[in-house]
């Protein structure tokens, strides 16, 4: 990956799904969040879920989420990313952590005037 997150993104939308499009999604997912790539590992995660809806996709998706919503506070990541962070969490199956997640983002969401109610969210 080089430290290029978006580059390896590209190369995996580039691809036909395949065995080798699913090993290309995990190191992603992987490899991006363990780099604090959030955003790329929660793309590469929610893509996963939705392939193989193995539970440990779903809490590697919900710490992706976290590390965005982190990333966001600390004016490293654009909001629009924490955007579509929370829109992918709440499309993935319902799960009572992931509740508490969006709970408390909105709640920061509020007390910073970032505003999520003009997105649906």
């Amino acid at each position: 990956m080089n430290g290029k997150p978006k580059a390896a993104w590209d190369v995996y939308l580039s691809m036909e799904s395949t065995a080798d499009s699913f090993n290309i999604l995990e190191i992603i997912g992987n490899d991006c969040y363990q780099m604090g790539h959030f955003f790329y590992a929660l793309k590469a995660f929610e893509a996963l879920e939705k392939v193989d809806n193995d539970k440990d996709y779903d809490e590697a998706l919900r710490g992706s989420v976290i590390g965005v919503f982190q990333m966001v506070v600390a004016a490293k990541e654009p909001g629009d990313h924490l955007i579509e962070a929370l829109a992918i969490l709440k499309s993935v199956p319902n799960n009572p952590q992931d509740e508490y997640v969006f709970k408390i983002i909105k709640k920061w969401a509020k007390d910073n005037r970032f505003d999520l109610d003009e997105m649906g969210l």
